[in-house]
């Protein structure tokens, strides 16, 4: 069983199949996953109307930020969020 609970400690492969396949083929485990936002706000951020989509384009991001830098993430102390996504806020 995948500790998903552990949130992106979870090893890369395990978290990337999580996103752009396992919450949809197992809508239970999308308690490990953020909301997606509205649709129209998915689509003017990204440009892409489906939210497999939209959970894969993450994903994307999740596989290439280790590939572009000299030194894994857990080298760092700080990071920061460049990205602001949909900018949507849920209360």
């Amino acid at each position: 069983m995948i500790a998903y609970s552990l949130g992106c400690r979870v090893p890369a492969d395990d978290w990337v199949h999580l996103n752009r396949i396992g919450v949809f083929n197992a809508p239970v485990l999308s308690r490990y996953v953020g909301p997606f936002p509205p649709d129209d706000l998915m689509c003017n951020a990204t440009g892409v109307s489906y939210q497999s989509d939209f959970a894969s384009h993450g994903a994307d991001f999740r596989v290439a930020l280790p590939q572009a830098s000299p030194k894994a993430r857990s080298e760092y102390s700080s990071a920061l969020d460049f990205g602001c996504a949909v900018g949507a806020m849920r209360a």
